[in-house]
């Protein structure tokens, strides 16, 4: 609701400043932008807090489970998390995506692997 007397105040301060009543019409108009600015600002920082906190979680579940998956397997492997960023330029404008997906790792045999008597 801030953005909504961010906006108000901007058009009141134009309004006025229209009308020739400059003293308050720059105050609302300074106000308003001001308020809109750090409401955005906000808006961004939280934005992306919560994109990162989301990455980390799906991050942990990965690790979880590349955890439990390695003792069960003959052959120890480790999960990771991963990403690249892929630019889509057939539209209007660039359009950059990131594509997460899960890379395996698979080391050597815990136990040695018997194919047969010599």
């Amino acid at each position: 609701m801030i953005y909504l007397l961010g906006a108000a105040l901007l058009i009141a301060g134009i309004i006025l400043t229209s009308k020739a009543i400059l003293p308050a019409g720059i105050a609302l108009l300074a106000s308003g932008g001001a308020i809109t600015v750090v409401f955005l600002c906000i808006s961004l920082c939280v934005f992306k807090w919560m994109s990162m906190a989301r990455i980390r979680r799906v991050k942990r579940a990965v690790d979880a489970e590349s955890m439990k998956y390695a003792s069960r397997q003959p052959v120890p492997t480790t999960w990771q998390l991963a990403s690249y960023n892929y630019v889509d330029n057939s539209g209007d404008g660039a359009s950059v995506y990131t594509v997460y997906y899960i890379k395996i790792h698979i080391g050597a045999p815990i136990q040695p692997v018997h194919r047969g008597a010599h």
